[in-house]
């Protein structure tokens, strides 16, 4: 986040976001074939090089502008939304399907009312269920944060979490 330049645009302390992404990756059961922080590296690493090798952002931002405005305001937060996604997207992951997680009458799919149950889990263990980490609203060491780093779950779900 630091090279892409987000660290600065959103006035972030670049050492809690390290501390963030530490613990996201100590989310991650190594033992799980699939679901690992190998997995997580390896989808950050492919969504930082659309993000700056594409003009996909730039994309999504007009989409999310509405006309009139300038969509390059846009821009950082999308790519911000889309490395914090890529991120959490499999945090403390099971192995176990959705479908699994209903049928058995899981406590995640109780708890998310049987709808993208995994991926409810996933951004709200991220951003609620980590104490030592700050969570994205707390990353420039105010209490508010920026504007542009309010991010509510629901977006980051439709941003790609869960695709």
């Amino acid at each position: 986040m630091r090279r892409s330049g987000l660290v600065a645009h959103f006035g972030f302390d670049g050492k809690k976001v390290g501390r963030f992404f530490e613990e996201i990756e100590r989310g991650q059961d190594d033992a799980n074939p699939y679901h690992n922080s190998m997995h997580v590296s390896s989808v950050l690493h492919k969504m930082h090089t659309l993000l700056e090798r594409t003009d996909l952002a730039r994309r999504v931002a007009a989409t999310l502008t509405p006309e009139g405005e300038a969509e390059c305001a846009a821009e950082p937060l999308v790519k911000l939304a889309c490395i914090l996604a890529a991120g959490v997207h499999d945090y403390q992951h099971r192995g176990l399907s959705n479908d699994f997680l209903v049928r058995t009458l899981d406590d995640w799919a109780l708890r998310y009312n049987d709808r993208q149950v995994s991926e409810n889990h996933h951004i709200a263990a991220a951003f609620v269920g980590l104490p030592a980490s700050p969570r994205p609203h707390d990353l420039d060491g105010s209490r508010d944060g920026p504007r542009g780093a309010w991010l509510h779950h629901d977006g980051l779900l439709r941003s790609g979490v869960g695709v």
